[in-house]
């Protein structure tokens, strides 16, 4: 299916199918391509007799910082969502009125729309619209660790291998409960100690470890009381 255009009642209907599916019921529709396929539309053999569906102001850039395109439904049109059905439908890359119930934009029917209209909606992201889940871990995570020193915050503390091995070890177990994580299993001391002193010796051969010494140590006690 495609866009259609029905100039006698002025309604805009979109199909599913030109919407990107999210997950679930959760569908996402690009307002860039909104945007373009009024343009062509309207650019048409068929459109251009009719009167302007749409006013379009771009992104602005504005300190380094680029804003949101802003597209406005007017002179009566009407947006609709097919099929008429029960999924979700995402207004993602623009500030914009399609969502617009009251002001007769929106034909109602049981497509539910979710704006993401913004006074300070900025384009950070191909395609446009706000940051990603992954984008955010992926900026925290690949950020400069000498530029974070700050001294009691996360990114300044543990800035050797060592101390972030004390920080795990020293952390209290009664922070740690959660069921079917590390720091909520071995609930009790006694398991702990087992776990560490049943570990078999072969498996810590690292030099300068204290796994590594102590079998240094019970090897050369083995040999010496076997001279004996």
């Amino acid at each position: 299916m495609a866009y259609t255009f029905d100039y006698a009642t002025k309604i805009v209907s979109i199909p599913q199918a030109d919407l990107t599916n999210i997950t679930g019921t959760l569908y996402e529709l690009d307002t860039n391509d909104f945007l373009q396929k009024l343009q062509a539309e309207q650019a048409s053999e068929d459109g251009m007799p009719f009167i302007t569906m749409f006013t379009h102001n771009t992104e602005v850039t504005v300190a380094g910082t680029t804003f949101a395109r802003t597209i406005e439904v007017i002179n009566s049109y009407q947006v609709e969502f097919l099929p008429d059905a029960q999924f979700s439908a995402r207004l993602a890359g623009s500030n914009n009125n399609i969502f617009d119930v009251e002001g007769g934009i929106l034909v109602q029917n049981q497509v539910q729309l979710i704006s993401t209209n913004s006074g300070g909606l900025i384009v950070t992201e191909a395609g446009g619209g706000g940051p990603t889940a992954s984008s955010i871990a992926d900026a925290v995570w690949n950020e400069a660790k000498a530029d974070h020193t700050t001294v009691d915050t996360f990114g300044g503390e543990a800035t050797s291998a060592s101390e972030s091995a004390d920080a795990v070890w020293d952390e209290l177990k009664a922070d740690h409960t959660t069921p079917a994580t590390f720091g909520g299993e071995d609930s009790t001391l006694t398991e702990i100690v087992d776990g560490v002193w049943d570990e078999p010796m072969a498996a810590h051969t690292t030099p300068a470890t204290f796994g590594d010494q102590v079998r240094a140590k019970l090897l050369t006690l083995g040999k010496w009381i076997g001279l004996r």
